[in-house]
């Protein structure tokens, strides 16, 4: 039974990978972590990793919406991946591709999840939209804003998805 699960997980990634849109291959993905390495990093929430097998893959992290790089606390937003992710062991969970043809999931690592790391330190916010019922994120922003640490040091901070609007 494990060999065929292992098995169909392999399956999934493939069609992922190669754009065939099936929710079976979603739903696997989703419960199996895949080592990766750490290519590069774009911003606070995307990446370009490493995935065995295959070339480099663009990665958003989906349950979170970090601040642009020309946005204030940008800069720190990116760092602080950067010092969660640089050096250490990552997995990730793949969900699906967005429309900008990267993949989105989350990274893991040393086994911890990176979005609610970036949450709690006040370097991402909680992305409602895509994670509605995260108790888990809902708690690590509240904790993060109501410590007044990262982006939430500044008294109203602007939401990326507003910034990208032009609502500054």
């Amino acid at each position: 039974m494990k060999r065929l699960l292992g098995t169909g997980a392999a399956v999934a990634l493939v069609m992922l990978l190669y754009g065939i849109r099936n929710e079976l291959a979603s739903e696997a993905l989703v419960s199996t972590r895949i080592p990766v390495r750490l290519v590069s990093i774009s911003d606070g929430d995307t990446v370009r990793l490493k995935i065995p097998g295959y070339s480099d893959q663009r990665f958003r992290l989906g349950t979170v919406d970090a601040p642009e790089t020309d946005q204030p606390f940008g800069r720190e937003s990116t760092r602080c991946l950067r010092n969660a992710l640089r050096g250490k062991p990552l997995t990730v969970r793949i969900g699906k591709k967005d429309s900008y043809g990267r993949l989105v999931g989350n990274v893991y690592s040393n086994g911890e999840r990176v979005d609610v790391l970036l949450v709690s330190k006040g370097c991402a916010w909680w992305y409602r939209r895509y994670a509605p019922t995260s108790l888990v994120l809902m708690r690590a922003q509240l904790a993060a804003k109501r410590r007044g640490i990262g982006l939430w040091q500044n008294r109203n901070p602007i939401e990326p998805e507003s910034w990208r609007r032009g609502e500054r």
